[in-house]
C-alpha cells in the first residue's frame, strides 16, 4: 500500500539512548561526513549535527542521545535501508551505547483514494466508529472524523492516526513536518520542499501517522527493528484502507 503512493509519504527514524558525554561526537561526525559525502551539514545546539542530502530528500541527525533519520518519500527510506542500518550501527558501536532506550519508525502517508472529504469521512463512521447519526445525542452534527488508537502487535508497540483530510488540512498537516529548512538545496530557489507539498496537496487523501516502536532494547535489536516496522507499516496501512473500504452495511 505505502510503497503504491512512495512520493505522499515522510518517515522517520530515531534511535534514542543514554548521553555518553565523554564521546567525541565531532569525530565520528567527520566520519560520516568524510565517507557519505552529504551536501550540507550544519550543527544545532546543544550538539547535533545535521547530515542532509537535498536531491535524495534524506536529513541524519547525530546526537549526544539520539540518532534520527528523515526522509520525503517513502523510497529514499526504503532503497538506502543498508547505509542508513549500518551508519546508525556504526555510530552507536563508536558512541559505546549498548542499550537503547526506544527505537522508533514512523510514517505519514497522504493516501488519494479518489474519494473526497466527504465521502472518506463518511466511510469512517460505520467501519472505525459507530454510524455518525448514533452520535448526534453526544454532539450533534458530526463529519471530520480523527481517530488515534494504541496498542501492540508481537513485539512492537503502535500508536496510529488516522483521518479523512482536504487540501488545506494537508498543508496544514504538513507544515507541521519538523526539519523542513534542512531539505532545501537553496535558500531562495529551493523547489524540493514545495514540490513535494504539492505533490500531496492535489486533492483530498486518507491520511495515516502509524508509529511502530520498542522500548528499554539491546543494541542487537536495531538490525531486526529496521527490517520488520517498514513491512508491519505497509501492512497497517493496508489493513485500515481495506477496512475503510468495506464499511459494513446498516
Amino acid at each position: 500500500m505505502l510503497s503504491e503512493h512512495a512520493d505522499r509519504v515522510c518517515t522517520f527514524f530515531a534511535v534514542d539512548f543514554e548521553p555518553h558525554f565523554g564521546v567525541k561526537l565531532g569525530s565520528i561526525a567527520e566520519e560520516i561526513y568524510a565517507e557519505h559525502k552529504p551536501t550540507r551539514i550544519s550543527v544545532t545546539p546543544p550538539v547535533a549535527y545535521n547530515f542532509a542530502w537535498p536531491e535524495d530528500r534524506i536529513l541524519m541527525i547525530l546526537g549526544f542521545q539520539r540518532i534520527a533519520w528523515q526522509t520525503l518519500g517513502l523510497s529514499a527510506w526504503q532503497k538506502n535501508l543498508k547505509r542508513h542500518s549500518t551508519v546508525m550501527k556504526s555510530a552507536l558501536e563508536a558512541i559505546g551505547a549498548k542499550k537503547l532506550n526506544r527505537i522508533g519508525f514512523k510514517v505519514q502517508a497522504f493516501l488519494p483514494l479518489s474519494m473526497s472529504h466527504a465521502e472518506l469521512s463518511q466511510l469512517m463512521f460505520g467501519s472505525f466508529l459507530v454510524p455518525a447519526e448514533e452520535l448526534q445525542d453526544v454532539c450533534g452534527e458530526v463529519d471530520d472524523p480523527l481517530v488515534q488508537i494504541q496498542g501492540k502487535s508481537d513485539d512492537l508497540q503502535y500508536s496510529i492516526v488516522f483521518s479523512a483530510m482536504n487540501s488545506q488540512q494537508i498543508t496544514e498537516q504538513f507544515m507541521h513536518v519538523p526539519n523542513l529548512e534542512h531539505f532545501r538545496s537553496h535558500k531562495f530557489l529551493d523547489t524540493i520542499v514545495k514540490g513535494f507539498h504539492d505533490g500531496i496537496a492535489k486533492g483530498d487523501c486518507f491520511y495515516l501517522d502509524i508509529d511502530l516502536f520498542q522500548r528499554d532494547v539491546s543494541a542487537d535489536a536495531l538490525g531486526r527493528f529496521i527490517e520488520n516496522s517498514l513491512n508491519k507499516c505497509d501492512e497497517i496501512a493496508g489493513a485500515c484502507v481495506r477496512r475503510l473500504k468495506t464499511q459494513p452495511a446498516k
